[in-house]
């Protein structure tokens, strides 16, 4: 649904009953910072512009990697699922423009990204 106004009524038919509320439109439909910082992340990394724990905290801020390394982790054991369990091919960042293709050196590129940021 496109919605161009700043509020918006939405039904919902719940139990025979049609229920009514009006609710703000989402003003912007971007990407959080999180998946900016981890999409940049990933692709500095996949691109060798970043290869170990000194090179990657002069990029990021500790700080900010500290705060976000659990999420990353996860990010990234979700791509080594998908690549590993389910055998996809590739998988896509920034709106289907970045893909990372599924083969061993991507997957050992992931795996040490991750103990990187579980030694920071």
């Amino acid at each position: 649904m496109v919605v161009f106004s700043h509020d918006c009524i939405v039904k919902r038919f719940d139990n025979n009953q049609y229920k009514v509320s009006k609710t703000k439109t989402k003003e912007f439909d971007g990407p959080n910072d999180f998946s900016l910082l981890w999409n940049q992340l990933l692709i500095l990394w996949q691109n060798e512009l970043i290869t170990d724990s000194r090179s990657l905290k002069t990029k990021i801020l500790p700080s900010i990697l500290k705060k976000y390394s659990w999420n990353i982790q996860t990010e990234i054991d979700i791509i080594l699922y998908k690549f590993i369990d389910l055998n996809m091919k590739y998988v896509t960042l920034y709106y289907d423009t970045y893909r990372i293709k599924n083969d061993l050196e991507t997957i050992n590129k992931l795996y040490g990204l991750k103990k990187v940021l579980m030694n920071l």
